[in-house]
């Protein structure tokens, strides 16, 4: 017993001289500022999409404080993290959005560290609207809000020491994609985002290509093209319009916990008569399997790569 105490003490020591002597660091954020650590921060404030928050539990960093709003839910991989590393959240908002965080409760969170999106290319720290106010709290380091080339992660583990972990988590993915079985060559899925509003029925249309279905391709799926210009991640289309989305599967996401707007989407005739709908090929999916896809982190991989699998094995691709 003496010597097993011993053992996890020299292993602790160890851990805390190598994260003390990885530091004072500097790292560029996402606007290009250099920012200096002097030490690595330990009490840490989100005000990032749910992206970032992901990434760092995989790292096994564990963030305080998150700014989410009364209308949000996170999602259940995400949850059962935090629930793994043993951490409560707090909320320094509540509020639906786009109501400003608490900033008098956040100062007195006393945070070390304030992660800010960066929703544009370029551009200052000071033409985001509450940087000036919480740089007046603690340090801000801007991460991407969108991550193709997965630098946000790397970032991220930079400013936490913990670029180890990156091949890790990279070997994992890659062994959890492989297991996906995607439809046959030639088999185009629509996505589509189904939704009511005063005028009616309309959906939101998903393009081949945009930066949200990149994780299909990933895995092997071929997404329906409809010509865009590129960069045009997605388009909104009225009920006229909706036969746009014939394809040989169509899935309608609905990434919001209580959202309607699948049966609203579900209700319209023309959908209805879609020959994919009508043939059996048209899936509404859930709240995580819809986030799965649209926020994709590798956090959620096992989930979604579970839901790919799951979708598919329901088609019948010999009929």
């Amino acid at each position: 017993m003496k010597t097993l105490v011993t053992s996890i003490l020299v292993s602790l020591f160890a851990f805390v001289f190598a994260q003390d002597a990885a530091y004072p660091r500097k790292v560029t954020d996402s606007l290009g500022r250099e920012v200096t650590f002097e030490k690595r921060p330990e009490r840490i404030a989100l005000d990032t999409n749910r992206y970032a928050l992901d990434e760092l539990l995989l790292l096994g960093v564990a963030p305080m404080f998150y700014q989410v709003s009364e209308s949000e839910e996170l999602a259940g991989w995400t949850q059962e993290k935090l629930e793994e590393l043993g951490i409560d959240l707090v909320n320094y908002n509540g509020q639906p959005y786009p109501t400003p965080p608490n900033l008098e409760q956040l100062a007195s969170l006393r945070p070390d560290l304030i992660i800010m999106l960066a929703y544009r290319e370029g551009g200052r720290a000071e033409e985001y609207e509450l940087y000036d106010l919480y740089q007046e709290i603690a340090p801000v380091f801007f991460v991407e809000y969108t991550d193709l080339d997965a630098s946000r992660i790397r970032m991220l583990a930079e400013v936490f020491a913990v670029e180890d972990k990156l091949a890790e988590i990279e070997a994992r993915d890659a062994a959890l994609f492989a297991t996906v079985t995607p439809p046959p060559p030639g088999v185009e899925l629509a996505l589509g985002f189904g939704y009511k509003d005063a005028s009616g029925v309309a959906s939101q249309v998903y393009n081949g290509g945009s930066s949200e279905l990149i994780v299909l391709e990933r895995a092997g799926f071929t997404i329906k093209d409809y010509g865009r210009p590129e960069g045009e991640r997605d388009f909104n289309v009225s009920e006229e319009n909706l036969t746009m989305l014939e394809a040989d599967m169509l899935w309608n996401v609905a990434p919001y916990p209580g959202d309607s707007s699948a049966k609203d989407f579900e209700s319209s005739v023309i959908v209805q008569n879609l020959e994919v709908v009508k043939e059996g090929r048209y899936r509404s999916l859930n709240s995580d399997q819809s986030q799965a896809i649209l926020f994709w982190t590798p956090l959620a991989t096992p989930f979604l790569v579970e839901t790919l699998n799951e979708l598919v094995a329901n088609y019948d691709f010999e009929e």
